[in-house]
C-alpha cells in the first residue's frame, strides 16, 4: 500500500509539473504572438506591407485566437488582390469578434469585392446594428452606411440604396462617396430637383 500511495505521489508530482509547463508554454506563445503583432503594426505603418503580412501570419502560429492580427492580414491580402484569403481572414476574425463592428465591415468588404452582394449586405447591416446598441468602439459608422447603399444598388434595390445612403450622409455630413453615389440614384429613380440640389452641394 505505501508503495502504490508513493507511485500516486510520484504520478500526481509529474502530472503538476507537466501542467506547469504547459502553463508556461502558453503564456510565453501569447507573448510571442503580441511581439510579432506589434511588430507587423510597426512594418505596415513603414509600408513594408509583405514583411507586416509574414509578421502577422507568425503572431497567429503562435496565437490561433489573435483576431486583430486576422483583421490586420485580411487588409494587406485586400489590398494586394487576394480576395479569397481576405475573406476567410476577416471571417476568422469576426468569428472571434462577433460583437465588433468594424470586423463585420471588414469582411463586409471582402465579400463586396467578391460580388457576393447578399452576404455583404447582411454584414455590413450587422455592422450598424452594432454602432446603434453599443456605439460601435468609435468605428465611422457612415462607412458601413455607404457600402450597403452601394451592394443595394448593385442588387437594383434603388430606393433602399438611397435611403442608406441618406444614413451615410445623416453620419458623416459631406461625405463626398456617399454624396456623389445618391445624386447619380436620385437620377435613376427621377428625383430630378433633389438630384439637382444634391449635385450642386458637391461643388
Amino acid at each position: 500500500l505505501a508503495r502504490l500511495l508513493h507511485i500516486a505521489v510520484i504520478g500526481i508530482a509529474i502530472f503538476i509539473a507537466i501542467r506547469h509547463f504547459q502553463g508556461q508554454d502558453a503564456h510565453s506563445d501569447m507573448k510571442k504572438a503580441s511581439e510579432s503583432y506589434k511588430l507587423g503594426n510597426i512594418l505596415f505603418e513603414r509600408g513594408e506591407a509583405g514583411e507586416a503580412e509574414r509578421k502577422y501570419k507568425e503572431a497567429l502560429s503562435f496565437n490561433p485566437q489573435h483576431a486583430f492580427a486576422w483583421a490586420n492580414l485580411g487588409n494587406i491580402l485586400q489590398a494586394r488582390g487576394d480576395i479569397e484569403g481576405a475573406i476567410d481572414s476577416h471571417t476568422r476574425s469576426f468569428q472571434l469578434t462577433p460583437d465588433r463592428a468594424r470586423s463585420a465591415h471588414n469582411l463586409g468588404v471582402s465579400l463586396q469585392t467578391a460580388s457576393r452582394w447578399r452576404e455583404a449586405e447582411h454584414l455590413y447591416r450587422t455592422a450598424i446594428d452594432l454602432v446603434t446598441r453599443d456605439g460601435g468602439g468609435g468605428f465611422d459608422v457612415a462607412k458601413s452606411w455607404t457600402n450597403l447603399g452601394v451592394v443595394l444598388q448593385a442588387q437594383s434595390r434603388l430606393e433602399e440604396a438611397a435611403a442608406a445612403l441618406r444614413e451615410a450622409l445623416r453620419a458623416a455630413p459631406g461625405r463626398r462617396a456617399a454624396s456623389g453615389n445618391l445624386c447619380g440614384l436620385l437620377l435613376r429613380v427621377g428625383s430630378g430637383q433633389e438630384a439637382a440640389a444634391c449635385y450642386a452641394q458637391l461643388v
